[in-house]
């Protein structure tokens, strides 16, 4: 049994505490400008591209991509009603950002992908239920990625976990990557010391018989 309604209020209410902060996304230390690196980074390389920002939140990742003044088409979904509400009224856009069920098939297709936190809640009591729904989530954005996805996790590597979060295996994330035939990532354990980002490049073509990807990654 999923525990989608849960995560919901748990993040409603935290809005309702906190309001338009990191804390209500529980974050209360913020740092999302650390989160937000590596796709940042690989966005200044690119002209122009269009960007889902699957669990956008209150749109901090918006927020940095017009401060940067990058030319990203920008589109934020979320579950969380309030969430949105409040990203329509201070961003005044009703388009750019749509409120969506975690689970239903994703259409749209993408030159960007970021899931910032999204997994950081187990969605089943049993682990194994939950770790099924983040890959077949995670396999769902990687068809509609045309050319970089990028998603935290929570570390295994921790002192201690809070009753609720979910900490995936980095091992377990590039199984799911290389069994959905995605082999080009890189894992960075650099930027927080209790989460790790995943960055993957769909383009993976090979050169033979010199066994080198075809371009550059930027």
């Amino acid at each position: 049994m999923t525990k989608f309604e849960e995560i919901r209020r748990v993040y409603a209410e935290s809005h309702k505490r906190y309001g338009d902060t990191s804390a209500a996304l529980l974050t209360p230390k913020g740092r999302h400008d650390l989160r937000f690196l590596p796709i940042m980074e690989i966005l200044r390389n690119r002209t122009t591209g269009s960007l889902l920002d699957y669990g956008c939140g209150i749109g901090l990742l918006y927020e940095s991509i017009r401060k940067a003044k990058l030319e990203v088409e920008y589109t934020g979904w979320d579950m969380t009603a309030s969430f949105i509400e409040s990203c329509q009224h201070r961003f005044g856009s009703t388009e750019r950002f749509k409120l969506i069920e975690p689970d239903v098939p994703i259409k749209e297709h993408f030159d960007f992908v970021v899931c910032s936190g999204v997994f950081n809640l187990a969605t089943s009591e049993d682990e194994d239920e939950s770790h099924t729904y983040v890959r077949e989530r995670l396999c769902q954005l990687l068809s509609v990625t045309d050319q970089v996805l990028t998603c935290d996790f929570l570390s295994p590597f921790v002192d201690f976990k809070q009753d609720g979060a979910q900490h995936v295996a980095i091992e377990l994330v590039a199984k799911w990557l290389v069994a959905s035939g995605h082999r080009r990532f890189i894992i960075r354990h650099d930027l927080l010391p209790y989460e790790f980002t995943v960055v993957v490049y769909k383009d993976s073509t090979i050169i033979r018989p010199q066994n080198v990807y075809e371009s550059e990654p930027s």
